[in-house]
């Protein structure tokens, strides 16, 4: 049976809650300084885990087609029901004539392209609607490349690719731009990033049961994580020892762990509640503005309502539709695939 990590899915959900609590900027006491470590985190996290659901399969013969029907079909109701909620809110601010609407425009590229997953050409950040979904687009591209080319990234290769990227991470934590990466002028950090820690995960997993097995306990480790990604330490410094040598120490900590209480929940609610976070906040602050309350209490409000409903929303619309994107494009596949087949020559 195939082993499943479940302190590392936790892990995934304290760090997506992080990234919410550096998004409430208004309250400073709530604000996490360095959550968007958080992205180098998940970008580790999914190439282990990446590695470990896939990686046997494609050398197997799984084709490229077939894993990419396998991650759009993860991957896109949740990222869908974002954009949808990231749109209301847009139409929201426009229709209230809010100072920090956007125009017409800017709603209807943003509604064109990245509900199709592509990046808005014409505006600063690539997904304009749902910001930080930059960071979903990095990672399914690479998602793409490692399969593409799983059978050439050999564990020599992925040293290489870290000796190459890991150097590029010192001008960017410098610059203090490891929260970059999700607009046009910071794409090439927005690369360095995900190559780098996603690459690091793959190598974790290729040299996992060569490392130190060693034990912790699973409360501290969450806690642990937790400390780290809501530090008050703003310093290049501190940025690169938390992509270069804390993250991979979290995710081989976490390979090895046993599971703790709420872990399971935290990983179910951590991918929509990131994908979904940024409007949410943002709904709720308005909500609690135009009703005469503190902004923060909206914003917390709203997103803590939106933890309690996740698993009914996971079960009543995520996962029926990932099934139903699945069929039907497996279908179109098989369908494109027999077509090919009959136009063959034959012998």
């Amino acid at each position: 049976m195939t082993r499943h990590y479940v302190a590392l899915d936790g892990m995934r959900g304290i760090a997506a809650l992080a990234v919410v609590l550096y998004h409430i900027a208004t309250v400073p006491y709530l604000r996490a300084p360095v959550g968007y470590l958080a992205v180098d985190f998940f970008f580790a996290l999914s190439g282990f885990v990446i590695a470990h659901a896939y990686r046997q399969r494609l050398l197997s013969g799984m084709s490229f087609a077939r894993f990419a029907i396998l991650r759009v079909a993860r991957l896109y109701p949740v990222l869908l029901l974002g954009f949808l909620l990231a749109l209301l809110r847009a139409v929201a601010l426009f229709v209230l004539h809010d100072p920090g609407a956007p125009s017409l425009e800017e709603i209807v590229s943003g509604a064109t392209l990245n509900l199709l997953l592509l990046p808005t050409p014409i505006i600063g950040a690539y997904m304009f609607l749902n910001v930080p979904a930059w960071s979903l687009m990095f990672e399914i591209l690479a998602n793409f490349a490692y399969a593409k080319w799983t059978r050439y990234l050999t564990r020599g290769i992925l040293v290489l690719i870290l000796l190459v990227s890991g150097p590029l991470l010192v001008p960017i934590a410098n610059g203090g731009l490891f929260g970059a990466g999700g607009t046009i002028d910071t794409f090439q950090v927005g690369l360095v990033r995900v190559v780098f820690s996603f690459s690091m995960g793959l190598l974790l997993y290729d040299v996992l049961d060569r490392l130190p097995q060693w034990s912790i306990n699973p409360y501290l480790l969450a806690a642990l994580l937790f400390a780290a990604l809501v530090a008050p330490i703003k310093h290049p410094l501190y940025d690169l020892v938390f992509v270069v040598v804390l993250t991979p120490l979290f995710v081989v900590l976490g390979a090895h762990s046993r599971s703790f209480a709420g872990a399971k929940w935290l990983g179910e609610i951590s991918y929509p509640v990131y994908a979904l976070h940024y409007s949410l906040l943002s709904i709720g602050s308005l909500a609690a503005g135009k009703a005469g309350a503190p902004p923060w209490i909206g914003m917390v409000g709203l997103v803590a309502a939106f933890c309690l409903v996740t698993p009914v929303i996971t079960r009543f619309y995520d996962i029926p539709l990932r099934q139903r994107l699945k069929s039907t494009m497996s279908g179109a596949l098989v369908r494109r695939e027999t077509a090919a087949s009959a136009d063959l020559p034959s012998r």
